[in-house]
């Protein structure tokens, strides 16, 4: 099966650093090309020169100083795109998050009568109140006011024609089934970690990730401050880049504090062994898909604490932890009841690591995805005859 990705940023196949979202949409590439697809993944604004990097070819969308300023997205950027994703003749065209491009990889699978998916980042993702940050423009108030409304003429339609919404949890598929829009539950996909981080000593206590940048959502770093200043006996470790102009304010204080490292943006392997010798992994976002950090906790056997996310209702009782439901109170109680009791945090531990090995590894992942191509191909035989 020949199948097209495309996606704003390759760091993750180039081995930079990378968001998560990004680095599902790589390792889905990768994962398809080691099962024998043809795979191509298309990257605008790449500026090098087509490569394979482990069986998928990098192609650019379009070359990032080409065309008239000012005038270049309309005039040179976006016909490129449409000539490129035109040129792979793809029978699968699947992109990820929310752009102005989306609705362009979609448009041309359409006319090309070829499959096409928009896999879901966040569950905020399907309401045009998340344009302001799809969509964003380096001003808050032009992003709160066009934001929206490019969402409602360009990606609302967009979403609506695809033939497959993919999303990561229940919430994202009851909010699909409420809006009428065709959707499919595939998980993330983990690749288990080496097994020399299994039994790393764990030298902090509590390890936060995210990467809050301008006009992207905020992570919940707010309570993550709130929280470090209420426990000061215990050690926080904080990963990720925190560029974003609003935060810098509460990020000097949060420096100030004796119980807090914060380490700035780490490559994956790194990340990996933070989380290795961690106790435990929170998380405070107000929303999420399915968090990265959270299943890559899971994968090292690392239980994970929640302010507000629920995926797929797994943090409780007898499961992968504890979500709060907002109280920042409870939270501080849940990380200190898993800090004293040892026992309890490598029982919750291994059985986290046991459901991402059965539920997230890349041959299930893939092999859903691959049923959906197939059962495009009988349509279209059926179709043909």
């Amino acid at each position: 099966m020949k199948i097209c990705l495309v996606a704003d940023k390759a760091d993750d196949l180039s081995g930079k650093i990378t968001g998560g979202s990004e680095r599902q949409i790589a390792l889905l590439a990768l994962h398809l090309a080691r099962r024998g697809h043809e795979v191509i993944f298309v990257v605008p604004g790449f500026g090098g020169v087509e490569k394979n990097i482990d069986g998928v070819i990098l192609l650019s969308g379009w070359l990032p100083n080409r065309g008239i300023r000012w005038l270049r997205f309309f005039t040179y950027r976006l016909p490129n795109l449409k000539r490129v994703l035109n040129s792979v003749d793809a029978e699968v065209y699947y992109t990820r998050g929310g752009s102005l491009l989306r609705p362009i990889v979609l448009s041309v699978a359409r006319k090309k009568k070829a499959l096409s998916m928009l896999a879901v980042a966040s569950d905020k993702d399907l309401y045009p109140s998340s344009g302001k940050v799809l969509f964003a423009f380096g001003n808050n108030l032009l992003s709160s006011l066009a934001g929206p409304l490019i969402y409602r003429c360009f990606y609302w339609p967009a979403m609506r024609a695809a033939d497959w919404i993919i999303v990561q949890n229940t919430q994202q598929m009851e909010s699909c089934s409420r809006l009428g829009l065709p959707h499919r539950m595939i998980p993330s996909i983990v690749e288990m970690p080496p097994s020399n981080l299994l039994n790393l000593p764990e030298d902090i206590d509590v390890l936060w990730v995210g990467n809050i940048s301008k006009n992207r959502r905020s992570k919940g770093f707010v309570e993550l401050v709130q929280l470090v200043s209420m426990m000061p006996d215990v050690q926080f470790k904080i990963v990720g880049r925190l560029t974003d102009p609003e935060i810098q304010p509460l990020l000097i204080a949060l420096r100030k504090q004796q119980n807090v490292y914060i380490t700035g943006p780490l490559f994956y392997q790194d990340v990996l062994t933070a989380i290795a010798t961690a106790k435990i992994v929170i998380n405070t976002s107000p929303s999420e898909g399915f968090s990265n950090v959270m299943l890559e906790a899971w994968s090292l056997a690392k239980p994970t604490i929640t302010l507000n996310v629920n995926p797929n209702n797994l943090l409780g009782q007898d499961k992968m932890g504890y979500c709060t439901d907002g109280d920042i109170s409870a939270m501080a109680t849940a990380i200190r009841r898993y800090l004293i009791d040892d026992d309890e945090r490598r029982k919750v531990g291994k059985r986290c690591r046991e459901y991402v090995v059965s539920e997230h590894n890349p041959d299930k992942v893939c092999a859903l995805y691959e049923k959906l191509f197939e059962e495009r191909k009988k349509v279209r035989i059926s179709y043909a005859e």
